[in-house]
């Protein structure tokens, strides 16, 4: 089981949010009435391993959290930095080709391999997520099913020229026609 954690700013938000998804020792997470119950008397032997059996996937996307990397890097049980270009980009006030957000992206990504934790990040296609493999990315977040359908139904129907399916729409305008 994997828990992505977003919204993140400080060494101290990335600390609780590690410490809330690991048990004692290792942190503070609450057991419940219904976890010992489905475990029908055996949560003991369920706790020991349960440590190991969660992926904490931290976002870095807030200013702050790149302006801690090297603080936050050193807080034990961090399993994947997952940056979010997109909201860091609006966070920072600046727009995604900004020079200034691929600066703060390195940064995350310098302190990430120095401590061995595997990145995070968008993978729109399998070219862009090949590509990022080599900057230390292992964990991706990939288009959505129906986009992916949609992309899918287009390669197949295109014809000899590359062209879209005729009369094909993009998936943006399918959601405006649905929704407004």
């Amino acid at each position: 089981m994997g828990v992505v954690v977003p919204a993140l700013r400080t060494v101290e938000d990335f600390t609780y949010a590690v410490k809330m998804l690991k048990y004692p020792p290792e942190g503070f997470r609450p057991a419940g009435v219904e976890r010992g119950n489905r475990y029908l008397g055996r949560f003991a032997e369920y706790k020991a391993v349960a440590n190991k059996l969660v992926m904490v996937i931290l976002m870095i996307e807030t200013y702050d959290a790149v302006r801690n990397i090297d603080q936050i890097v050193k807080i034990p049980g961090i399993d994947v930095l997952h940056i979010g270009p997109y909201d860091l980009s609006l966070d920072m006030g600046v727009d995604m080709t900004s020079p200034i957000l691929a600066q703060a992206i390195q940064n995350v990504s310098i302190a990430a391999q120095r401590f061995g934790i595997p990145l995070g990040g968008a993978a729109p296609t399998l070219s862009n997520a090949l590509g990022r493999m080599s900057q230390g990315f292992r964990f991706f977040t990939v288009p959505g099913d129906m986009e992916m359908i949609w992309a899918g139904v287009n390669n197949y129907f295109a014809g000899a020229n590359g062209t879209k399916a005729v009369g094909a729409k993009s998936q943006h305008q399918l959601w405006e026609h649905e929704l407004f």
